[in-house]
């Protein structure tokens, strides 16, 4: 030990470090006094040498050259030559970098290996510190910045560097000798990168599940609930912040158990264990799947900016129509000539389609109890209720979903037969019967488009899209109000807590004609949301309350202690079978949650409050530790930093 001292020691008074003279001195006399020798032999000095920057070495210099790995030599080394440098350009000096940088170089180290050896406790707690922070660092943004794809290239990619890197700083000698040690430090960096993180992993799976079911059972039961939660979004590699999304996305229904398959897991399993927790998620789930259905119709409406009753503004448009058909007809009947009649309408009076059509129309005034039209001299009543006959005709060949005349030849004669015939009544008619048709048209369309909204689904996405844009304006609210209608009847035939995503959403056909009805694509997205939304909520329910009962079964035996598996093995006298049931038992009772932690599982999970959901979230982003998988690889950078520095 004191041959160390005194070659630190003359190192020192080559370096002119004075401070590390005196420390050097007082050790190395104290040693001799203690063996019983002579004083010890003092180099004489030349010149007075530079200094070690700060004067001597302390445990601050000791975490600093580990953080630097090994490095602190080359850096004070280096800002003493540079020091030096700069004030011999300046008093004219000759300057010579090389020879002072080796000097403070060696000087520095030298007093830092004795600080080691006179203080060996406070060394190793200088090189672990700088291990945890230092080698943390640098492993962690190696990581962050490596560019090799894959686990395994990383970690060989950041222990090779970080050995590479730290030989050739500890190593002594030119850049020559330096770069012949980075080799051997990176090949021993990166099997120590691959063999700790093999060997961190295989120890937190062992450690990690025991150590939490003993936690589990300790901690209080609000806090045991919420790591429970943390627990099941890392399952699905979901953050809290990812969750809050997720829960704003489905809208103020939501639940927590609503965000992944974690939870829901976690949620069934609360669910099927006996005590309050379970009443009270199937209480919570059933109510809010009976509301479903009126979330869509009110979510239908506002996207299709329908407001009011379908059936109610029909009525009225009916009344409407007939009290205002009645006024303008009356005026148009009284305006006219007493017989309408010409020799044109003479011959289209024989034709087949128009005895078909005065064969109608009799019928109609008598429904109506009116006079029925007579063979000759007609009145612009008769000749109106010959027309409607003739309506009668050719509405035979509407279509049904799209509302547009589907006509063959016959069909084009007969329309053309009644433009010709109300052309002819309206030269001797005059205006007030022309208004008074279009009045009654007007109504009737709308009607017409109502109705035709309510076999929206009868028609392919097409056929629907065809069927709008033949519309006005205002008629296309109306073909809405049936589309709206038609969801209300398919809502009220479906039983009570019955998904009606199903039937409105289930595939893609019906998806493409509720899109072609939608005023916009905008408007359509949004109750897209609104079905993606009450989809994922009806899946909750069911994967909860619809599950198997064994399930439910094998939860309340375990609750209540019994395990069939060991009543057969004590039946049998089979020790071994019965022992090994035990320590299962054992280990399901410590991480199975107590009656208090699923009493506040079951709030956490099944809480319908947008706003103590999101402050429950922002708790576990605030409480989230390090997962027990992330361990070793956090440790690695420390762990090879440490080992191949020493």
């Amino acid at each position: 030990m004191s041959e160390q001292v005194q070659r630190a020691l003359e190192a020192a008074q080559e370096a002119g470090d004075q401070n590390a003279v005196r420390v050097l001195q007082g050790m190395l006399g104290k040693q001799t006094a203690a063996a019983g020798g002579s004083e010890p032999r003092v180099p004489q000095e030349t010149a007075p040498p530079p200094s070690i920057p700060g004067g001597s070495v302390d445990l601050l210099d000791v975490l600093a050259d580990e953080l630097a790995l090994g490095g602190g030599d080359e850096i004070t080394g280096a800002l003493g030559a540079a020091l030096d440098y700069v004030g011999d350009v300046v008093r004219g000096r000759p300057t010579d970098f090389s020879g002072d940088f080796e000097k403070r170089r060696s000087a520095y180290r030298s007093a830092l290996d004795s600080w080691k050896e006179q203080n060996p406790t406070l060394g190793k707690i200088g090189v672990g510190t700088s291990m945890l922070v230092g080698g943390g660092a640098i492993g962690k943004g190696i990581k962050a910045a490596a560019t090799i794809p894959g686990k395994i290239g990383r970690i060989v990619g950041s222990g090779g560097t970080i050995g590479g890197t730290s030989a050739a700083l500890q190593a002594e000698g030119d850049l020559m000798d330096r770069a012949a040690q980075v080799p051997q430090g990176a090949a021993l960096g990166a099997a120590l990168g691959l063999g700790l993180t093999a060997g961190g992993k295989a120890l937190m799976a062992t450690v990690g599940p025991a150590a939490g079911a003993v936690l589990n059972k300790v901690r209080g039961p609000e806090r045991a609930a919420a790591r429970k939660v943390l627990q099941a979004l890392e399952r699905d590699q979901i953050t809290p912040e990812q969750a809050m999304a997720r829960l704003r996305r489905l809208g103020d229904q939501a639940m927590i158990a609503d965000v992944g398959e974690g939870t829901q897991s976690l949620a069934r399993g609360v669910a099927t264990a006996p005590g309050p927790a379970q009443g009270q998620a199937e209480r919570a789930l059933e109510r809010r799947m009976r509301g479903q259905g009126g979330r869509i119709m009110e979510g239908a409406r506002k996207q299709m900016g329908v407001e009011g009753d379908l059936y109610g503004t029909i009525d009225d448009l009916v009344t409407a129509r007939s009290s205002a058909a009645q006024a303008a007809y009356r005026k148009a009947y009284d305006e006219a000539p007493a017989v309408i009649a010409s020799t044109e309408l003479g011959e289209l009076m024989q034709r087949p389609s128009m005895q078909a059509a005065a064969e109608n129309a009799r019928r109609i005034a008598q429904d109506e109890g009116v006079t029925p039209p007579r063979t000759s001299k007609l009145d612009l009543r008769s000749w109106d209720l010959v027309k409607r006959g003739l309506d009668v005709e050719i509405e035979k060949y509407r279509d049904k979903t799209t509302g547009k005349l589907v006509l063959d030849e016959l069909g084009r004669a007969k329309l053309a037969l009644k433009n010709r015939l109300v052309d002819l009544v309206d030269e001797q008619a005059g205006p007030a019967y022309k208004a008074a048709r279009a009045q009654f048209s007007g109504y009737s369309d709308s009607i017409d488009a109502a109705q035709r909204g309510r076999t929206f689904l009868r028609g392919d996405e097409e056929i629907t899209q065809r069927a709008i844009e033949g519309l006005s304006e205002g008629d296309k609210v109306f073909f809405r109000e049936g589309v709206v209608r038609e969801i209300r009847r398919i809502i009220e035939n479906r039983p009570d807590g019955a998904d009606v995503v199903r039937a409105l959403f289930g595939n893609e056909a019906k998806r493409k004609k509720l899109q072609a009805v939608f005023p916009s694509k905008r408007s359509f997205d949004r109750f897209r949301a609104l079905m993606l939304a009450e989809a994922r909520m009806a899946q909750t329910r069911n994967k909860i309350t619809q599950g198997s009962r064994t399930q439910v079964l094998a939860a309340e035996q375990a609750d209540a202690g019994i395990d069939p598996s060991m009543v057969a093995d004590a039946a049998r006298g089979n020790v071994g079978g019965l022992a090994t049931n035990l320590i299962r038992r054992g280990a399901e009772y410590m991480r199975r949650p107590t009656p208090a932690q699923r009493a506040e599982l079951g709030d956490m999970l099944f809480m319908q409050d947008p706003v103590a959901n999101q402050q429950l979230l922002q708790g576990l982003m605030r409480s989230a530790p390090i997962a027990p998988s992330n361990l070793p690889q956090g440790l690695l950078g420390p762990l090879i930093f440490g080992v191949t520095s020493e």
